[in-house]
């Protein structure tokens, strides 16, 4: 499962993660690899949102989003997804650790799979 964080410092190469980001985007296959459905739409939201002077078009926003919906496999959570984690997993706290718990829940990781996130 990768997070919104590896997209991101993936398509940013002034990110102090972008290299260790960029090999793991560049391996990731879709039969593989998997992000979150709203990983994909906080990626476009965070990308659209940089200040100048590295500020981006639009055109070039979506052209990331839509290279790693192609990269990836997306996963959909439902509410029933949100909820077990808000009830059933109070301890958890932080983006970065309740989205892969909730995908994980939604469903059947494959043996070895991993959870990429900074």
């Amino acid at each position: 499962m990768t997070a919104t964080t590896v997209l991101f410092a993936a398509s940013d190469s002034g990110h102090r993660h972008h290299r260790p980001s960029l090999d793991l985007v560049a391996k990731a296959r879709r039969s593989t690899s998997f992000v979150a459905a709203h990983s994909l739409a906080e990626l476009y939201a965070t990308l659209s949102g940089v200040p100048s002077p590295r500020m981006r078009r639009l055109d070039r926003v979506l052209e990331a989003v839509e290279q790693a919906s192609r990269q990836f496999t997306p996963i959909a959570l439902n509410v029933d997804d949100y909820m077990w984690v808000l009830i059933e997993q109070p301890q958890l706290t932080g983006n970065d650790v309740a989205a892969p718990r909730l995908v994980g829940h939604a469903v059947s990781w494959p043996c070895g799979t991993q959870e990429s996130t900074w």
